[in-house]
């Protein structure tokens, strides 16, 4: 027997803007995903938010105006930071990335005698980003940086750039601990560095689940 899947998508709007001096242009969409219909059981099939964003700047621009993603060095978990990389780790002047989140709400651990008492939900996350930077603003990038005006001058944080693959990371999470508390198991497929805690962690979330 085939089971389908009905499946209803809402978009929550696509915008753009411009920043610096209207030399940049951005463009994103945000996608939500119900799956339901098909049930084994009593379990639903749980829910899919997928964001997309393209990012392109035109003529030079010093890097600050160029685009410098969100990396994230702390504990805590952020659903607009790549969780893995470092902050100012890449820049670019022109991107695409795609994140998709699949809210399983306690499709497995429902299922587990004893541990369905609690609740817990599970949720599956990806995220991926590829861009390029042109020679122009690449130039523009400068080596040290005199932070004091005093003449010591300091290095600036090298920056990478995308290579011939996207920098992509992937998350196992479990969510709706003590209803509040969301934990998030999350490790770099792509640029992984050798003996390093970058290339995997555990983050920490709150919010409240019912």
């Amino acid at each position: 027997m085939r089971h389908f899947l009905p499946v209803t998508v809402t978009a929550a709007g696509i915008y753009f803007f411009s920043r610096g001096d209207d030399r940049r242009i951005t463009g994103r969409q945000d996608v939500g995903v119900v799956v339901g219909g098909c049930r084994f059981g009593d379990i639903d099939g749980g829910s899919v938010s997928i964001e997309a964003e393209g990012v392109k700047v035109f003529g030079q621009l010093p890097y600050p105006l160029l685009t410098v993603y969100v990396g994230n060095q702390s504990f805590m978990y952020s659903s607009r930071a790549y969780n893995q990389m470092r902050i100012f780790e890449f820049v670019s002047d022109q991107s695409l990335q795609l994140g998709v989140e699949h809210h399983f709400n306690g499709y497995i651990f429902n299922r587990i005698p004893l541990l369905n008492h609690f609740k817990l939900r599970e949720v599956v996350s990806s995220k991926a980003i590829y861009g390029t930077l042109r020679n122009d603003n690449r130039n523009l990038i400068p080596k040290t940086w005199d932070q004091f005006g005093n003449g010591e001058a300091f290095p600036i944080t090298q920056f990478k750039t995308f290579g011939h693959e996207p920098y992509w990371e992937m998350g196992l999470g479990i969510e709706n601990i003590f209803k509040c508390i969301r934990l998030d198991f999350i490790w770099r497929m792509t640029y992984l560095e050798p003996n390093s805690h970058r290339n995997a962690g555990i983050k920490a979330s709150f919010s409240m689940g019912f």
